[in-house]
């Protein structure tokens, strides 16, 4: 084993010093282990066009406006790639075409290059109809100048930005990389990662808007949409100013969900170990928040009814208002109402304390099985049932 050992320190150290002696004699500029790999190519595209369609491996994508009439492509080319740039049936296409295998040692450098591995795409007017881009491993930035009827984007590792308008429908998918949009209006929009981060701001959209991440934050800021719906598995959710016509449905399996300042027809919050913070918030029907381990909070809120759920974790309620029904269920965890009210309540918890303070006067229905009740002998008023097993049960009038 020691022989074994020895052997294997001895190669890394000279392994370690053969590269050192390499770097020293070109003067350490890594640079130069490109020089030869790669070369810039313009390519003019000839034809007419009102789509787009992009196929690329390695390079960072960006768009941009050609000084004149003509469309051109840059692509950084290697020795075993290049692109090929045809106009056909009206669709400008840029495609990846490998020349040759890679051997081996051509996939090992040094992390820096001497070239800005690049494709940019050079159009001559702003507004086109179709937007496909299917992407490999590498960046894309659409600017805000360019519009599209329609765009649908693929990636699998790298970042993508999204500023550009789209009329009717936007897709945008990746694997490895995070996904930024703003200031868009599209019919319909759909963003999804697998790990990473989806950051949209400044957003209507007319109808859905689906935001889906494995693992992964999201955070929606000023956004408006007939529906929204958010999956995912790991990682917090949090929006800002959402107004939501009809249902928003968000959940995760371990996270947080916040939500501050906004509207929506109906709200579905749900996760199984995380927190539920909603303030600043008006909902016209329904409000559901379900929980396994983690905390439900509520404060500055109006909805038509309530629903929370709850196993581990308590539920707080601050300057709350349920037009309708109020029902609170928990296995272990505090119910505390914070000058709060609704037109009638359900609490349950199986340990643990239910206090706080009512807006109105309510007929108390009470029930504990080890601790104190102490609420006030009102007998106008919605109903307030309160059931708990082991805790006190505590409430006072403002």
């Amino acid at each position: 084993m020691k022989k074994w050992l020895l052997a294997a320190v001895f190669f890394i150290l000279s392994g370690g010093l053969i590269l050192v002696a390499v770097l020293a004699n070109n003067e350490w500029n890594f640079s130069k282990f490109d020089e030869g790999k790669y070369e810039v190519k313009t390519y003019e595209a000839n034809g007419d066009f009102q789509n787009i369609r992009l196929e690329l491996y390695t390079d960072d994508v960006a768009f941009a406006r050609s000084a004149d009439d003509t469309c051109r492509v840059a692509c950084t080319e290697g020795k075993w790639y290049k692109y090929a740039v045809t106009v056909e049936d009206g669709t400008l296409c840029v495609k990846y075409e490998e020349t040759r295998k890679q051997k081996w040692w051509e996939y090992i450098h040094f992390g820096f290059s001497a070239f800005d591995k690049k494709v940019t795409v050079y159009l001559p007017k702003t507004e086109y109809e179709v937007l496909k881009v299917n992407i490999t491993t590498g960046n894309l930035k659409v600017p805000a100048e360019f519009s599209f009827t329609e765009a649908t984007v693929e990636g699998r590792t790298g970042n993508i930005s999204f500023y550009a308008g789209v009329r009717e429908k936007l897709q945008l998918k990746n694997s490895t990389g995070n996904i930024t949009v703003e200031g868009i209006q599209p019919k319909s929009a759909l963003f999804a990662t697998t790990t990473g981060n989806i950051n949209g701001e400044g957003l209507t959209v007319e109808e859905d808007l689906t935001v889906s991440v494995s693992t992964g934050y999201v955070t929606l800021k000023d956004v408006t949409c007939k529906k929204l719906e958010s999956k995912g598995n790991t990682g917090k959710f949090s929006a800002s100013a959402i107004n939501v016509a009809q249902t928003a449905n968000v959940k995760r399996s371990t996270g947080n969900l916040v939500l501050e300042g906004g509207r929506a027809g109906e709200l579905v919050l749900e996760t199984s170990s995380g927190s539920i913070t909603v303030s600043n918030f008006d909902c016209d029907g329904k409000i559901t928040a379900r929980f396994i381990t983690g905390r439900a909070g509520l404060t500055n809120v109006n909805c038509a009814a309530c629903e929370v759920n709850g196993k581990t974790g308590d539920s707080v309620f601050k300057n709350f208002l349920a037009n309708g029904l109020l029902s609170v269920t928990e296995t272990t965890g505090n119910v505390k109402l914070d000058a709060s009210d609704a037109g009638e309540l359900l609490i349950k918890t199986g340990s643990g304390n239910v206090t706080g303070t009512l807006r109105t006067e309510k007929i108390f229905l009470t029930s504990t099985g080890t601790g104190k009740i102490d609420v006030p002998k009102t007998v106008n008023g919605g109903k307030c049932d309160i059931t708990t097993k082991t805790g006190n049960i505590k409430i006072s009038l403002q």
